[in-house]
């Protein structure tokens, strides 16, 4: 179903963006 794949790639998608945010914060302090 393309709902199911786009909720999966979502899925992907958020965690990387929240671990880069918290790389760029680390980076920043």
């Amino acid at each position: 179903y393309e709902d199911h794949s786009r909720q999966e790639a979502a899925r992907k998608t958020v965690p990387m963006d929240e671990l880069e945010e918290q790389a760029l914060i680390s980076l920043a302090k």
